[in-house]
């Protein structure tokens, strides 16, 4: 755990929002974008790994198949290989226990490369260092953080609503790998019929599940409607669960509000501007070396009848 201390040299009102924000990392990767099933998000249950849907717009493909010696073959630049050869549970030796008693149709819920690469990080609230502020901790909700339309997306899954599919739930469906090593005391030993997580309601996931279309992007990842953050010195604390060096990027907080005009933007501003000057510019010179010739009103049809 790190703590790290910053200064708000101006109050920030009501509506105050928390951000993570990742730099080189490219959600927009073909291969990336495509690994995840729109049914098993919505609760569908497939009994099966073996029984996703293959060839369509999406597919789990990588971190699907949750036995390695069952994972399928796909072909890769002519190339046959086998799904396992790209699962970090394969990959480790020894293998996790979880890993090892997992039925030969086990599958990850939730499947594919986006939901195992879920930023992970633990951040607590603030804390004022002082008694310059009026209260002593600032908090964030994580409810109201997701688009409606991306919240509606996802339900619970069936596996936990039947009770003859929550006995198999322990060797049926495992936890993607990243989830395991980020949160160790939920899932470390995999799932039970008590420890599913209801995605319906976790609108951290599904704000990460909403792939970002260049590779330095923000996340809104907490939210305060009530409160005042005073100006001082604040402090959080953080758990570093979440690997950026691997793909050589970075990640920072950001704490902002969103006016009537939306958030701030110095880029767009400053592009519009840019833009409107060389248009400006280019009128003028258009104007002096090509004017266009004044019209006659003696052309007008209506005046060269009276004419005639």
């Amino acid at each position: 755990m790190c703590t790290v201390r910053f200064n708000v040299t101006t109050s920030m009102t009501s509506r105050v929002f928390l951000y993570i924000k990742i730099t080189n990392m490219y959600q927009n990767h073909r291969l990336y974008l495509k690994s995840l099933d729109p049914g098993q998000l919505a609760g569908k249950v497939y009994m099966s790994a073996g029984d996703f849907p293959v060839g369509g717009e999406t597919s789990c493909a990588f971190l699907q198949y949750a036995n390695c010696s069952t994972a399928s073959q796909y072909i890769w630049n002519g190339n046959s290989l086998s799904h396992a050869d790209s699962n970090p549970d394969c990959l480790i030796t020894p293998k996790p226990p979880v890993v090892i008693n997992a039925h030969p149709n086990a599958q990850y819920y939730p499947c594919g490369l986006v939901a195992n690469s879920m930023f992970s990080d633990w951040i607590s609230n603030l804390t004022c260092i002082g008694s310059a502020c009026r209260t002593s901790t600032f908090e964030f909700s994580e409810s109201g953080i997701s688009w409606s339309e991306d919240s509606s997306i996802y339900k619970p899954t069936g596996w936990v609503s039947d009770p003859t599919l929550q006995q198999q739930i322990p060797t049926m469906i495992l936890p993607p790998p990243q989830w395991r090593k980020a949160w160790p005391d939920v899932w470390g030993n995999g799932y039970n019929s008590t420890n599913v997580p209801d995605i319906s309601k976790w609108e951290r996931l599904h704000v990460w599940m909403r792939k970002a279309g260049l590779p330095h992007f923000r996340k809104l990842w907490g939210r305060n409607n009530t409160s005042t953050l005073d100006q001082g010195i604040w402090e959080v604390s953080i758990v570093d669960n979440w690997d950026c060096r691997r793909f050589e990027g970075t990640k920072s907080l950001v704490f902002g509000q969103i006016g009537l005009m939306g958030s701030k933007n110095l880029f767009l501003g400053y592009a519009f501007l840019i833009m409107g000057c060389i248009c400006a510019l280019f009128t003028v010179l258009i104007g002096v070396y090509r004017p266009r010739k004044m019209g006659d009103h003696a052309h007008l049809s209506w005046v060269k009848n009276k004419l005639d």
